[in-house]
């Protein structure tokens, strides 16, 4: 005689199955809920300190080349690539006073920036490929993973054309940056603490902390980089400066 199940068991029985099949699902959930739109707590600082507010550990060769593009600036020919729309690079565009998105499903975080409408792809759970098979860009190449309520993101595979805030701090093509980015103040704030590593640029590694507080009213407008260099008085100023 075939088993038969009784019906008042049925439906235990597929919300058990249901409850099961959910589980990888349910695991998988962001811990923290950093999801939204944020933008940066405070005044937009165009110099980068660490963490406890002093100067970056610089090698000479490097000092000496941030205190070339400070003159440089001073002189109006500060060589900054972001005046000519080049990307600022990670982890710069960061500390830009602009919003940005960001975007949180089991495999990947997604960081949608309204400076220069930059996306930074972050896939969770995955090695970071050998430097030797990395092309060199201006954002990196970047992995994350989570460490409890804490995203944590690793990049390298960077160009040198980039420098790490307004001042001219410069970076080589060995830099390394890990991001710990986590909610605090009882989630009103979004913290990322931020470790450079760069032997060539720095006597060690160093670490420098920026905020963010949710914008839900804020808008993300357009942002046409191209229009800034219809400027005839920026025009005229690149065109003053010396090749690289």
């Amino acid at each position: 005689m075939p088993f038969k199940i009784p019906a008042r068991q049925i439906g235990g029985l597929t919300a058990l199955a249901l409850s099961v099949l959910a589980l990888p699902a349910a695991a998988a959930a962001a811990p923290a809920d950093l999801a939204g739109l944020w933008r940066l707590d405070g005044p937009f600082q165009p110099e980068m300190k660490t963490a406890d507010g002093k100067e970056p550990p610089l090698k000479p060769e490097a000092r000496r080349l941030l205190q070339q593009r400070i003159a440089a600036r001073r002189a109006g020919k500060s060589g900054d690539g972001v005046e000519i729309c080049l990307p600022p690079g990670t982890p710069r565009i960061m500390w830009m006073d602009r919003p940005f998105m960001l975007v949180v499903t089991p495999a990947k975080v997604t960081l949608l920036h309204e400076y220069q409408h930059t996306i930074r792809h972050i896939p969770l759970d995955e090695a970071s490929p050998p430097a030797d098979q990395l092309d060199p860009t201006y954002g990196g190449t970047s992995v994350g993973r989570w460490e409890g309520d804490t995203l944590v993101i690793e990049t390298t595979g960077f160009n040198d054309l980039t420098q790490l805030d307004q001042a001219g701090l410069p970076h080589s093509t060995e830099l390394k940056v890990v991001e710990r980015l986590r909610l605090v103040d009882g989630g009103s704030t979004l913290e990322d603490v931020v470790t450079i590593t760069d032997p060539q640029a720095y006597e060690r590694p160093w670490t420098a902390r920026v905020a963010f507080k949710r914008a839900p009213g804020v808008q993300m407008e357009e942002d046409v980089c191209a229009e800034r260099l219809l400027d005839p008085t920026l025009v005229e100023s690149l065109n003053k400066q010396p090749k690289r």
